[in-house]
C-alpha cells in the first residue's frame, strides 16, 4: 500500500527530522570530553532548533494557504520512498542513539550520515515547498551542507580515523 506524503506531511517529516537532529546532537555534546567537538554540538544543535522553527513557519503559512482538505500537491513516487527511507534511519537513530554508547569517532560517522540523509530528503522534497518557501529551504539546504563539511573535516582530524580519505585514492 503506497503513502501519499502532501507537501504539508513532508515539512512535518522535515520537523522531525530537525528535532531528531537536535536531540542527537544535545547528546553528543553531553557525552563528549572533547572540548573542540563539544562546541561543535552545541553549535549543530543551535542550528537544528533555528531549522525546526523554520519548517514550523512554513507548515502554518502552508496550513494558512492551503486548508487540509484542499492540499493537493501530493509527492512524487521518488519523494514517497525519500520520505520513507527517513523514516526508517529515523526509527534506527532513535534505537542506537538510546542505547549504544559512542566513541567521538562514531559519533562524527553517525552524524555525517544523518546530514547526508537530511540533505538529501530536503533536495527530494524541494519542488513541493512552492514560492518564497524555497529560499528558506535553500538556506537550511546550504546550513545542512556546511554541516556535513565541518564534521567531516572534524572527522579528518581523528587520530584513530580508518581508512583516511586520500588513503582511498
Amino acid at each position: 500500500m503506497k503513502t501519499a506524503y502532501s507537501a504539508p506531511d513532508l515539512i512535518k517529516l522535515a520537523i522531525a527530522m530537525e528535532e531528531g537532529g537536535r536531540a542527537l546532537y544535545e547528546r553528543f555534546e553531553r557525552e563528549t570530553k572533547d572540548e573542540r567537538l563539544k562546541q561543535t554540538w552545541l553549535l549543530l544543535r543551535r542550528q537544528e532548533i533555528e531549522h525546526a522553527a523554520e519548517f514550523k513557519k512554513i507548515l502554518r503559512s502552508l496550513e494558512l494557504s492551503q486548508p487540509a482538505e484542499s492540499c493537493s500537491a501530493e509527492a512524487s513516487p521518488f519523494q514517497r520512498a525519500v520520505a520513507a527511507s527517513s523514516v526508517i534511519m529515523g526509527t534506527r537513530l532513535a534505537r542506537t542513539s538510546a542505547s549504544a554508547v559512542l566513541s567521538d569517532l562514531e559519533a562524527l560517522e553517525l552524524a555525517m550520515a544523518v546530514e547526508k540523509d537530511t540533505i538529501f530528503t530536503y533536495m527530494s522534497m524541494k519542488d513541493l515547498v512552492l514560492g518564497d518557501r524555497s529560499g528558506i529551504l535553500d538556506k537550511i539546504l546550504e546550513e545542512e551542507r556546511s554541516h556535513l563539511v565541518q564534521l567531516s573535516d572534524l572527522l579528518d582530524s581523528q587520530p584513530d580515523r580508518f581508512p583516511k580519505p586520500m588513503d582511498l585514492g
